[in-house]
């Protein structure tokens, strides 16, 4: 049973009429509840002490299923509130008319003469009485047995006809053998709570037949009272039998406790024992949520014991390993720069250079000693990860390239097509959001056939083009957010800062070039102008020299937005350290 599972029965609930029995069950929702919300809790505190973390900086999630509950659970508190206020005030009017009934009854038996009248009068007060509807609980037996006292002194005292009264002995007569033999049906049942409801049931409807035959009065008396002592006794034995089964429980978890505290008193200096006792100290921990409920009181004291001994020891184990770790933190510290290193060139795609590095490397990892048995491995496998990745790509790419950028030409294919049926909704930033989405995604596809590059990279242009035209943005904006988007791809990619580098150094010396070029046109301006008839010349070059400043302007442009973008890598990685160190 899961917390989905129990918010989906307690929304069926709400759309139920409520009723005792959708209290119940609502109940028993909110203990299922409790029970998962805390072995939840338990888990979490535990895997934040296994990670060393300190209780009292322990603070429990909350998912999405628990804030569901809550709400759900105060609609159905709101809902259950409004229901027993209405019921209440319901039964105390119940009852009021009930004890009018019963003063009427009185009545008719001490000053009423007539006997057809009174007898006429009698069934319409009983069919009144059995339309009303519950009273207050502490009040229904007391209200019950004077109503039954009162119709029996009327029954007895009234002279009534011969056939009228033996028709009614005999029919009362019957009803209560029914009953009689529904109340020893019960015996069978299995289920207590079921049981206990229709005991109640059934002496109510006990009292309210009249009376039958003097002769057989006590025999279906004692018959239907014989019943009803032993099913008391038998609901009585079960909530006995669950008490002690709490008081067994409780034993049961005292000794767990007793075990816990009396491994905390030992002094352990090995790591082996140290792991050993772990273990045992778990399963200390599974077996006592194996066991059920305790008596309230001493059920949280016993768990508020336990709790404390299980923090306790893994409070001492924290330390134990503190201590312990220097050496293998330093082996450690090492371990993770040569992964970093590793990782750094694992996209490599300088073969040779970044093999006889890998090669080095690899030499350095032996030479340095273990960290932690919890870190080695994963260390390890991280390193190899790398150097493994890297040869693996090495050998694919030498053996896959035409294969991989047909592959590729493929996926920038359907990205294109994707971006040309895309249809804007209506809300500018999601759908520049949606559109920035399938230009990074374009752009993390790898190479393509040299032959196909240029097409391919005209209909990405032009197509984004028209979809940013759609949403309002010019051929400045549209060229400057495709700029953008390609360097937030380069500096997320594996190998960012060399590919960044190599942007520089491509940026670079294009405006090297154009203000060379354009340095050339300014020159060549003053021999054009000196000259006569030049005026068409001159006019060819002023464009050129403006076309030019504008491509100048545009790779600055470029330059500065690279530059923006390794300031907040910088930024990104500055905190990154900081949350760590911290």
């Amino acid at each position: 049973m899961t917390k989905a599972d129990l918010n989906k029965q307690l929304e069926e609930l709400l759309e139920k009429e409520m009723n005792n029995e959708t209290a119940i069950s609502a109940k028993d929702i909110l203990a299922n509840y409790q029970t998962l919300a805390a072995a939840d809790h338990k888990t979490q505190l535990e895997e934040h002490l296994e990670k060393g973390g300190k209780k009292e900086e322990f603070s429990p999630k909350r998912d999405d299923e628990d804030e569901h509950f809550d709400e759900l659970w105060a609609k159905f508190s709101q809902k259950k509130k409004t229901w027993e206020k209405e019921l209440a005030d319901v039964q105390q009017e119940n009852y009021k008319h009930k004890l009018n009934i019963i003063d009427e009854i009185k009545d008719l038996t001490e000053n009423e003469e007539n006997v057809k009248r009174a007898f006429e009068r009698m069934r319409e007060l009983e069919e009144k009485w059995k339309e009303l509807g519950s009273v207050p609980s502490q009040k229904f037996r007391e209200l019950q047995n004077k109503y039954s006292r009162m119709r029996d002194e009327f029954f007895y005292n009234m002279r009534i006809y011969k056939e009228l009264l033996e028709h009614d002995l005999k029919r009362n007569l019957q009803k209560k053998e029914e009953l009689a033999e529904k109340m020893e049906s019960l015996k069978e049942k299995k289920n207590i709570k079921e049981v206990d409801t229709l005991l109640k049931t059934y002496l109510k409807e006990w009292d309210e037949i009249g009376p039958t035959f003097r002769e057989e009065w006590e025999k279906v008396r004692d018959r239907f009272r014989s019943a009803q002592h032993e099913l008391f006794d038998k609901i009585k034995q079960h909530y006995q039998q669950v008490k002690d089964q709490h008081l067994e429980n409780l034993e049961r978890k005292k000794k767990l406790v007793d075990q816990l505290e009396k491994i905390n008193e030992e002094e352990i200096e090995t790591q082996k024992r140290w792991r050993k006792l772990t273990e045992k100290v778990k399963d200390l921990q599974k077996e006592w949520k194996t066991i059920g409920f305790a008596p309230k009181e001493e059920n949280r004291e016993v768990w508020e014991r336990f709790q404390k001994a299980g923090d306790d020891f893994f409070e001492a184990k924290r330390e134990y390993f503190a201590n312990l770790k220097v050496e293998q933190d330093k082996n450690k510290s090492l371990k993770e720069e040569m992964i970093k290193e590793a990782q750094a060139l694992e996209d490599s795609e300088d073969w040779k250079e970044t093999k006889e590095k890998l090669i080095k490397l690899q030499k350095r990892w032996q030479k340095v000693g273990n960290a932690h048995q919890r870190d080695e491995q994963r260390l390890w496998k991280t390193f190899r990860s790398s150097c493994n990745k890297f040869f693996d790509r090495k050998k694919d790419y030498f053996a896959n390239k035409d294969q991989r950028e047909a592959e590729n030409l493929e996926k920038k294919k359907a990205i294109i097509e994707k971006i040309e049926k895309f249809e804007p909704a209506g809300d500018y930033k999601k759908d520049l959001e949606s559109l920035e989405d399938l230009t990074h995604e374009f752009n993390e596809v790898g190479f393509i056939p040299i032959n196909q590059k240029s097409l391919i990279a005209n209909a990405y242009r032009k197509a984004v083009r028209e979809q940013y035209k759609k949403l309002g943005l010019d051929e400045e904006e549209t060229k400057e957010r495709l700029y953008k988007n390609k360097l937030e791809d380069l500096s997320h990619s594996s190998n960012s800062d060399r590919v960044l580098e190599r942007e520089e150094r491509k940026i670079r010396e294009n405006i090297s070039k154009l203000k060379s070029t354009l340095n050339r046109y300014e020159t060549n301006i003053s021999f054009v102008e000196s000259s006569k008839g030049g005026e068409s010349l001159l006019k060819d070059v002023k464009d050129k020299i403006e076309s030019t400043r504008k491509q100048l302007e545009n790779e600055e442009k470029k330059l500065d937005m690279l530059y923006r973008t390794q300031e907040d890598d910088e930024e990104d990685e500055s905190v990154s350290e900081e949350e760590t160190e911290n």
